[in-house]
């Protein structure tokens, strides 16, 4: 899957720094190992590097392996499951607790009551309707919410139907699906830029979805910013060339042409 070969041994002793390269787009990968019987130190430095990453790739090969390792990350406060925080709490100086949503599981005043008994007097408190006093409690404690592709070599993934649009099969690994897939976890589209009378960049920018011309033209340079005109566009399955403005939003695979 890497440019790199090593042996499991030895990402036992140290994470190993490699290497995904594909279609000129090169992301670094960090190989660490799960094995709850390694040493508090080692497990804690592990698991900093999943705190501190964009993205978990998991290889998973049975249901059994797969909620271990779910109970492990959410034992060490790593949310893997959900692609979004059910609870978002935000202290303030003053104001008290304000609320926005609510739960199906709970009312506002036992809620209150909670967070008064761990000493929270003034916040903002974000709820989903599946919100549950565990997940104001892990909140509370500093819960990360990561995102994650669960990666496997088995060619059935029935065991992963939980978490269907984030697995993927390696059975016939195909490096252009895995990208694909990692991208699109990381909500990033590729676009190629081109200068006037110039041809189209070999490497692609990676940029968020939501972008717009002015944004990517941010990530080029500012001058092109405070000289923006007006872009041109060149995008899959459009016969024709499209000439934008500054808040047009870009698509995976568009060529732009900033005129500034």
């Amino acid at each position: 899957m890497t440019d790199s070969k090593f042996e499991v041994y030895q990402v036992l002793l140290n994470p190993i720094v490699s290497s995904f390269k594909i279609s000129s787009i090169n992301l670094q990968l960090i190989f660490t190992p799960y094995d709850p019987e390694l040493s508090y130190e080692k497990n804690e430095r592990f698991l900093n590097m999943s705190r501190t990453s964009d993205l978990l790739l998991i290889t998973v090969s049975d249901e059994n392996y797969l909620y271990q390792v779910l109970e492990w990350y959410e034992n060490h406060n790593i949310e893997v499951r959900a692609t979004y925080p059910s609870v978002e709490i935000k202290l303030t100086s003053s104001g008290g607790v304000r609320i926005l949503g609510s739960s199906k599981n709970f009312d506002e005043k036992t809620l209150l009551n909670f967070l008064s008994s761990y000493g929270v007097k003034d916040a903002l408190v974000n709820l989903s309707r599946d919100s549950t006093l565990d997940d104001v409690e892990a909140t509370l404690y500093g819960r990360e919410f990561k995102k994650v592709l669960f990666l496997s070599y088995k060619e059935d993934l029935n065991f992963l139907k939980e978490f269907k649009k984030d697995s993927l099969s390696l059975k016939d690994f195909n490096r252009e699906d895995l990208l694909d897939k990692i991208l699109d976890k990381l909500d990033l589209i590729r676009v190629y830029t081109k200068g006037i009378g110039r041809d189209i960049s070999k490497k692609p920018l990676l940029v968020k979805r939501s972008m717009s011309i002015l944004d990517v033209a941010k990530e080029i340079h500012e001058d092109l910013v405070r000289n923006f005109k007006f872009a041109k566009v060149w995008r899959k399955n459009v016969l024709y060339t499209l000439k934008v403005g500054a808040n047009f939003k870009v698509q995976d695979g568009d060529v732009i042409e900033i005129h500034a």
